[in-house]
């Protein structure tokens, strides 16, 4: 469920966003800029959630990040006005990071390598399933009730998850292992990072991947809308991206015995460019 939470979040009102477009009397491009906000908290607020669960536990930082989630969550379904949903969602992604972050160093705290990649294995098949589950769950609930109870579904999956939290999970991370919080050697270490080419080459093919997901979710609510397709429809034509995450997932565990990683990347490149130019080839007939 945190591995899960912040692609839920992102992908369980798209659906509803015509539908929130015309409550609020709104451009869809302004619409699509939720999801904008959404990715600039969900991206500056990992670097930050790891070293602060250095100094304070994983436990207290992940309790913190999930009220934040919640609060924010509930903030997104009282809104009542395109403003005020923005920034609410900026803060749900601030909230929705420390799971995504303390899920990964939770497991890491416990587990040896070994153990960490088996664990991992269960749990990543399900994080590619959220973006096929969450529009359907999103779909029905906004055909059904409106786009208000499509966020409150947010605020009950944050609670739950707290709920586990509280009572489930205990602290992983040792007092006497904790480190103290310095903001300047997180700056230095970040920039120790980027300045890494082999950090940037593959930085940059995960990029380049997200960027065309989340370019197609952000207008594919606005052209199904358009085919006058209903909610509950719609959220079953996200299932195909995320069949097509898990079979080239599968499919690049075992090519990496046939190929050497480099140009195994060169051909998931090449298969992406490919798609793009058929992409824009029909769309321009």
């Amino acid at each position: 469920m945190m591995s899960m939470i912040g692609l839920i979040s992102s992908d369980i009102y798209l659906p509803s966003m015509p539908y929130i477009a015309h409550y609020f009397h709104e451009d869809y491009r302004i619409i699509q800029r939720t999801i904008t906000v959404y990715l600039i908290g969900l991206a500056i607020f990992q670097l930050i959630y790891g070293p602060v669960s250095d100094h304070f536990g994983r436990k207290r930082t992940l309790q913190f990040g999930v009220c934040l989630y919640i609060l924010a969550s509930l903030s997104c379904t009282l809104s009542s006005n395109i403003t005020m949903l923005m920034i609410s969602r900026f803060f749900q992604a601030i909230g929705a990071s420390a799971s995504l972050v303390m899920g990964r160093c939770m497991v890491s705290d416990i587990y040896d390598r070994q153990e960490t990649t088996r664990i991992f294995s269960i749990v990543l098949p399900m994080v590619s399933l959220s973006p096929a589950i969450a529009p359907v769950i999103g779909g029905y609930l906004q055909t059904l009730l409106g786009w208000r109870a499509v966020l409150a579904f947010t605020v009950i999956f944050g609670t739950f998850l707290l709920l586990i939290i509280t009572t489930q999970l205990g602290e992983t991370l040792p007092r006497n292992t904790r480190k103290n919080f310095h903001i300047k050697i997180i700056i230095k270490n970040n920039l120790h990072l980027f300045g890494s080419s082999q950090f940037l080459i593959y930085t940059l093919v995960v990029g380049a991947t997200y960027c065309s997901w989340f370019a197609y979710l952000a207008n594919s609510s606005y052209v199904y809308r358009t085919f006058q397709l209903p909610a509950n429809i719609v959220g079953y034509c996200y299932i195909s991206q995320s069949l097509a995450a898990i079979i080239g997932s599968r499919t690049a565990k075992h090519s990496i015995n046939l190929f050497e990683l480099n140009p195994l990347l060169f051909i998931a490149i090449s298969i992406n460019l490919l798609a793009s130019l058929l992409m824009l080839f029909f769309w321009s007939s």
